[in-house]
């Protein structure tokens, strides 16, 4: 297959035959060359409620998982392993039982298959291969998320004398090896959120350093990282918000966060606007990149300095943004609810200014900031679901053109899911929009 980029996730309810037995004794394996290739691979396990089993953190849970196979629970892999059909006789060269996963690409029309086994004396071991990791921070250095093509390490917030790891990104990095430059691109992702309640008579708002925030779960497999990330803000005179909550599932070279968030009604239902923006403002390392959108094909060089064309850009909201140059490449891509996009107005906004401030700022100025506008009034009862993507492709860059394929490829994995069957069972590949870490949560 040519599709590269995807995760796969299956819901353990699809594997039957399988069902109840321990996870140590399960490997998975591709048909490549003529010989059996064993390949990363991972079991996340859920409860029957469907919440993710995390063995790490303050809010950890790991009684709640038994270590065996349970119909919630999910095997992850990527479609990068997936080989040829294997020919009968070498299916009998596994002991135990196996299982055989088809995917098939409905873009293309490709196929590959994985081959999942299980045999009793199959002894436990440590994963190879692993294409992610997680760097755990301190009191002075930041937590960093490490994979293929990049690292991103989140933001550190000292507020009422103690420190806080927040799960902003404050540092993305494309690695050498996979094109980039090694460099701190990013100066900070940018979040402004004002609140008004009663008629707007009280306003409150935040911003990225005014966040209190941590690790609350999180695992780390051979093929992903899955963690919730708590986040609350300093209201006046002290006061405290509500925690909020950011699940996060990093691969080898993309993040995807879902989200949800309630408004309930009734007399109770003071909220009566809500203004968020969210986005990147780069470092001054990032000159010379390009940022191009869905709605903007034709691209503005980052150089510090707004053009007539950057002015008059087309801010709806769009589909896919993207910041590439020699440095790296950085895709992003933001999926609204749709009653939300019916009472809200949600932009795309580009400020390329080395005089145009937006404190607080670590260097001064904007450079090639990019960011989503939301404004929304008296936002009616109900739960709204989300999803934020990034995607960070090796060797994106071409200096005549921009590489929509890259684009469309990543894409790909949610608007055009692979279809996978597994016996009896065919279905749409989840993982482009994956579970909440707890659904009920």
């Amino acid at each position: 297959m040519q599709r590269r980029c995807d995760p796969v996730e299956i819901r353990g309810k699809y594997l039957e035959p399988l069902l109840g037995r321990d996870l140590n004794r399960l490997g998975l394996f591709s048909w490549k060359e003529e010989a059996w290739q064993p390949l990363p691979f991972q079991v996340d396990e859920r409860t029957p409620e469907g919440k993710m089993v995390l063995p790490y953190g303050p809010e950890a849970n790991p009684q709640d998982g038994n270590n065996l196979l349970d119909p919630p629970d999910d095997l992850v892999f990527m479609v990068s392993d997936a080989g040829s059909n294997a020919p009968a006789p070498a299916l009998q060269a596994f002991g135990g039982q196996t299982l055989e996963i088809h995917l098939r690409d409905p873009v293309k029309e490709e196929e590959g298959f994985v081959y999942l086994n299980w045999d009793s004396r199959r002894e436990q071991r440590a994963a190879a291969g692993a294409k992610v990791k997680l760097v755990e921070g301190s009191d002075q250095v930041p937590y960093a998320l490490e994979f293929r093509t990049g690292i991103v390490r989140g933001r550190l917030n000292k507020i009422g004398g103690k420190v806080y790891q927040t799960p902003l990104y404050d540092s993305w990095v494309c690695r050498p090896e996979a094109g980039g430059s090694g460099k701190d691109l990013l100066d900070a992702m940018k979040v402004r959120l004002q609140l008004g309640f009663l008629f707007d008579s009280i306003k409150v708002s935040f911003d990225e350093t005014s966040l209190l925030g941590g690790v609350d779960s999180l695992k780390v497999g051979p093929v992903r990282a899955a963690g919730r990330f708590w986040m609350r803000g300093v209201l006046p005179m002290g006061l405290k918000s509500p925690r909020a909550y950011m699940d996060v599932y990093l691969y080898d070279t993309l993040v995807l966060v879902p989200g949800q968030f309630r408004i309930s009604g009734g007399k109770r239902h003071v909220l009566s606007s809500m203004e968020f923006t969210v986005g990147y403002d780069l470092s001054g390392e990032a000159k010379g990149m390009k940022f191009f959108n869905s709605n903007n094909l034709g691209g503005f060089l980052i150089d510090g300095r707004m053009s007539d064309c950057e002015k008059n850009m087309d801010t709806r909201l769009d589909s896919w943004r993207v910041v590439v140059g020699p440095q790296g490449a950085m895709i992003t891509a933001s999926v609204w609810d749709e009653s939300y996009k019916e009472q809200a107005d949600i932009r795309v906004r580009y400020r390329d200014d080395l005089e145009a401030l937006m404190p607080p700022e670590e260097e001064p100025g904007s450079m090639g900031f990019h960011y989503n506008s939301s404004l929304v009034k008296k936002l009616r009862q109900g739960t709204y679901h989300t999803l934020l993507c990034w995607f960070y492709p090796d060797h994106m860059y071409d200096p005549d053109r921009l590489r929509l394929e890259v684009i469309q490829e990543y894409l790909d994995i949610r608007e055009h899911p692979l279809l996978i069957r597994v016996g009896p069972h065919e279905f749409p590949n989840p993982a482009g929009w994956p579970s909440l870490i707890d659904p009920a949560g």
